[in-house]
């Protein structure tokens, strides 16, 4: 049985009281946001999350939140963790696939990636998922998962990745 999701990674950073507002930055994510991926990429400290925090907390956009650490590189528990993230924007997200969402072994990844994308697609309304610390992630297995979700993205999911470094993913 797998370990049960541990609900802080679920929730963006609260802002903080001395933030400072990057009003070009939010605009230009604002425009970006009508394509299927942001990547925010810079070193640590450069304010990677804050940006992306307080550009959620000021859209209109429904949006959801991951903090990825080294343990997501198991793509079981990566799958995991992506399925309770969008309960958050889609409570009966993943809730005919209880194997994954607990955890559980997968007939096939292809057949659950494809019907996770299916149930997004049946999500009308826009939303944005942040995967934050996403450097952390180096399994082959989870980045081919990311990239199918980027090669077949529903039109209302926008994808927000943070990083350190820019992924090993095909973003040209």
């Amino acid at each position: 049985m797998a370990a049960p999701v541990l609900a802080t990674k679920l929730f963006a950073p609260p802002l903080r009281p001395n933030l400072v507002l990057r009003q070009r930055l939010i605009d230009q994510l604002n425009a970006g946001s009508q394509h299927k991926l942001t990547l925010v990429s810079a070193p640590a400290g450069y304010g990677k999350t804050m940006l992306i925090s307080s550009w959620l907390h000021e859209t209109r956009i429904s949006s959801t939140w991951l903090s990825l650490d080294k343990d997501d590189n198991d793509p079981i528990r990566f799958v995991q963790y992506f399925i309770a993230a969008l309960q958050k924007t889609i409570p009966t997200f993943g809730v005919d696939l209880p194997g994954m969402a607990q955890g559980g072994q997968p007939a096939s990844f292809d057949t659950s990636i494809n019907f996770l994308i299916n149930e997004i697609t049946g999500h009308t309304d826009p939303f944005i998922l942040a995967l934050d610390d996403f450097h952390v992630i180096h399994s082959q297995a989870v980045l081919d998962i990311v990239t199918v979700l980027l090669e077949r993205t529903p039109s209302q999911m926008h994808l927000v990745l943070l990083s350190r470094t820019d992924p090993p993913l095909p973003l040209a």
